[in-house]
């Protein structure tokens, strides 16, 4: 039997990453916090609350030694990026200040941290090297 396309044809998804500044993700984010988060901050439980958090993977790089970078995980993207140009991190203290230069967007945590492990392996170093680190 021959396989046969089925009639209706679908869109594939765009991609889960894109860069912190320009892109479909970053903005879809914004409005996800300016609509869903506030219209659920004034009340529910706390299991309310959790179904809509966003957990971001992000990469720094470290403006004063460019060849430096760091991968990690957070709910709070700004105020991540503020402790660890305070030196709030003992990794990240050594090669302050630190800039965003991607944040991927995950509505589910343990895909999240898989995802941020991955990136942390030696294969996941190298993907990041080719696909989101310009140097």
């Amino acid at each position: 039997m021959a396989f046969k396309r089925p009639a209706v044809r679908t869109r594939l998804a765009p991609p889960v990453f894109a860069p912190l500044k320009r892109g479909y993700a970053w903005r879809a984010t914004e409005y996800f916090a300016k609509t869903v988060l506030r219209s659920h901050a004034s009340g529910g439980t706390k299991t309310d609350k959790a179904k809509y958090m966003i957990y971001y993977v992000y990469i720094l790089q470290s403006l004063n030694h460019p060849t430096q970078h760091y991968v990690g995980s957070t709910i709070n993207l700004d105020g991540r990026l503020k402790k660890h140009n305070e030196g709030g991190s003992p990794h990240t203290s050594k090669y302050k200040p630190w800039q965003i230069i991607t944040s991927i967007s995950f509505p589910d945590k343990s895909k999240a941290l898989k995802f941020e492990k991955y990136l942390k392996s030696h294969s996941g170093r190298t993907f990041t090297s080719k696909h989101f680190i310009i140097s």
